[in-house]
């Protein structure tokens, strides 16, 4: 499975998120692959929680390290051109073509919540899971 991106709305905290992903069993035997977007993406979200007061700096840091303890694979060699035509095909992000990208190349569903996201990736022929 494809995880998308980590979640930047309000409601399910990034811990939520997190616990409940290694609870739910929902990476499976193999685990997630991600794009190398993810872990800066990741970063965002715990350097604006700690910038909000929503999470000190220990707790950023831990919760990196149980995101870092995860079976997750990052892709880390993404063709430039090919993310750029998957962007401009489905009129996403780059950032998110990247996922569409990933999940399309492995054979495996997208997990998003982004309904632009799971939008292209049905257009894509590419199934989706709820995150």
């Amino acid at each position: 499975m494809v995880r998308g991106p980590p979640r930047r709305e309000r409601g399910t905290s990034l811990g939520d998120s997190v616990r409940d992903l290694i609870e739910s069993g929902r990476l499976g035997e193999g685990g997630g692959i991600v794009p190398v977007t993810w872990e800066y993406e990741v970063a965002n979200v715990l350097a604006l929680a700690e910038r909000r007061g929503r999470l000190t700096e220990a707790e950023s840091a831990r919760r990196s390290t149980l995101l870092r303890a995860l079976p997750i694979h990052v892709v880390r060699d993404l063709d430039p051109g090919a993310l750029l035509d998957t962007a401009r095909r489905h009129v996403l992000s780059a950032y998110d073509a990247a996922y569409l990208l990933v999940a399309e190349r492995e054979g495996l569903p997208l997990a998003t919540r982004d309904s632009a996201l799971s939008s292209a990736a049905n257009a894509a022929g590419i199934a989706t899971l709820p995150a």
